[in-house]
Order: structure tokens, then C-alpha cells, then sequence
């Protein structure tokens, strides 16, 4: 299983397809024509990217590819505090396979070498991706907003006691 970062973002086809594949459950529940459901997930990742773009115009966007194919996307804010994970998604049938594990790995030494936190945030519901980020090291930043959906983490690198 080769994995690399690509230095170019993947293309809007595959951009919606990634974002529909982390809705797919939750639309799933809401009984919505085919029709329906591609119309609001066309709606929403618009507003995303269009958010991400206004919040973020300098951050990294690569893809993420095995194998000579897209599996998923990597969009790393950096700036004079932290790094930040803005977003991470790999397709389902590349989870679990060790990539998004080994990216935040190189994520947290390239963080580490700035001297820099690396940050992300990550959905309540999304139990897989959380107990991978405590399994790396991150810890739960205290919020003050108990109706967020979203929880934010950080890691740094353990530093050096002197003797």
C-alpha cells in the first residue's frame, strides 16, 4: 500500500464524492430522494470549501493518493502559533489501512521541527477518528460551547525537562 501527498488538491469530482462518502450515514437516515440528497450535498460542500477558502486562503489543499488513485484530502493551515488540521478525509475503503496514521505522524513532526502545536477538530460522532487522534498523542482542548458538534484537540511535542 503505497500512499503519497500530491502538491496539487484533488479535482471537484472527486471533492464532492469524498464529501458525500463522510455524509453518507447521516443522509441515509433522512430518507431523501437520490435527487434530493446530491442536490443538498452539492449545496453544502460549496459552502464548505467557500467558508475554508474565506477562512484559510493560505492553506495547503493536496490530495491524498494510493496507489496512483485519489483516496482522500489533506487542507493544513499553517501559521506563526500552530498548525492546523482544517480537514482530513479519506475515502471508506481506504480507512483503517494505516494512511491517516502515517500522515499525521509526518504532520506532527513537521510540527514539532516549527516548534508549532498541531491542531483539528473533530466531530462528536466520528468515534473512529477520535480514538485514533488520543491514540497519537492529541488532547482535548477545554470548550466553553456544550452545543458544538465539533471537539478540538491539540498535540505538542513532549519537551525536555533539563536534568
Amino acid at each position: 500500500m503505497a500512499w503519497r501527498l500530491r502538491d496539487d488538491p484533488p479535482d471537484a469530482a472527486f471533492g464532492l464524492r469524498l464529501y458525500a462518502a463522510g455524509r453518507a450515514r447521516e443522509l441515509a437516515a433522512t430518507g431523501w430522494p437520490a435527487a434530493v440528497q446530491q442536490a443538498f450535498l452539492a449545496q453544502q460542500h460549496a459552502a464548505r470549501e467557500a467558508h475554508y477558502r474565506r477562512v484559510h486562503p493560505q492553506a495547503e489543499d493536496r490530495a491524498i493518493e494510493r496507489d496512483g488513485q485519489a483516496v482522500g484530502r489533506l487542507l493544513l493551515a499553517r501559521d506563526a502559533k500552530h498548525h492546523r488540521v482544517v480537514d482530513l478525509a479519506l475515502l471508506p475503503a481506504a480507512q483503517g489501512q494505516g494512511i491517516g496514521s502515517a500522515l499525521l505522524r509526518e504532520l506532527q513532526r513537521a510540527a514539532q521541527h516549527a516548534g508549532q502545536r498541531l491542531c483539528l477538530q473533530v466531530a462528536d460522532d466520528n468515534a473512529a477518528a477520535l480514538r485514533l487522534y488520543l491514540r497519537l498523542g492529541f488532547v482535548p482542548e477545554p470548550s466553553a460551547d456544550k452545543t458544538s458538534a465539533y471537539r478540538a484537540l491539540h498535540w505538542r511535542a513532549a519537551v525536555a525537562q533539563p536534568a
